[in-house]
């Protein structure tokens, strides 16, 4: 086992990674495209991903030729944004489902599977992750039967599940029944006395409307850094402006070696 380094200050993004509101961008912002009879793209939708407010509106209008402003499309989606994010639920715990789905199959050969293991092939697409899976514990089964012996446990184990663009089957977190696994990490980190803070492309107002429900969990970020609303934040995502703002922020700063931009 590798010997990691002690953690002393965490930084988290906030949709899709705290929060699932990637799909609710995805359902307001289609819903307005679709008034003018345009579809939006999963293509433009990830390059919008973590974008200041403005700069993501001016990229659809221009993509999409939509007959709109800058201000005239914010108005326009900020009443969607009102009426959707409030739904936004924390993300699930979904590894363990996955490491027991994957331990079920390799009993079948005499092999088991670990949390290392499961780490080795975390962000792989499914098929990547069988044939890795296979190699490693010398499985003797073609890489895409066992891709489909892990989809058809996962089919069985959540309630609904969905298949992404990249082809990593994912569990929808709207029906699913693992237990929080974004608030459980949180509540772990702020029990061993390790900062946190969030560091967002939302506004002050989009960031209020996503954790209403959320309140007493979000006291435990210090700081929280919104580049939309920040004039700290010169530039939005991809660029680590917002992460290197918000690592400044910390009471307790960390080493200045310790911060690196986001991949």
């Amino acid at each position: 086992m590798p010997a990691y380094k002690p953690v002393t200050h965490v930084i988290f993004d906030m949709d899709g990674l705290l929060l699932d509101t990637e799909r609710l961008y995805t359902v307001a912002i289609s819903e307005l495209t679709e008034e003018y009879g345009k579809a939006y793209p999963w293509e433009l939708k990830v390059q919008c991903m973590g974008m200041k407010g403005d700069a993501s509106a001016k990229l659809i209008i221009d993509s999409l030729e939509l007959p709109l402003t800058v201000p005239e499309y914010l108005e326009k989606i900020d009443l969607k944004y009102k009426e959707l994010f409030p739904q936004a639920v924390l993300l699930p715990d979904t590894v363990g489902p996955h490491l027991a789905i994957h331990q079920s199959l390799l009993a079948e050969y005499g092999q088991t599977c670990t949390w290392y293991d499961l780490i080795q092939v975390m962000g792989h697409t499914a098929l990547e992750t069988a044939q890795e899976i296979c190699r490693l514990k010398s499985v003797p089964v073609d890489p895409e039967i066992y891709q489909d012996k892990v989809a058809a446990l996962q089919f069985s184990m959540f309630p609904k599940i969905g298949l992404m663009r990249a082809h990593i089957l994912i569990c929808d977190i709207t029906l699913a029944c693992c237990a929080t696994g974004a608030e459980r990490l949180v509540r772990h980190l702020h029990k061993h006395g390790v900062p946190i803070a969030i560091a967002s492309g939302s506004s002050q107002t989009s960031f209020d409307l996503k954790t209403t429900s959320h309140r007493e969990l979000m006291k435990l970020f210090n700081p929280v850094v919104l580049s939309s609303s920040d004039p700290e934040v010169k530039a939005g995502k991809p660029a680590p402006d917002v992460f290197l703002v918000c690592a400044g922020r910390f009471p307790d700063k960390p080493h200045s070696s310790k911060v690196r931009k986001k991949v």
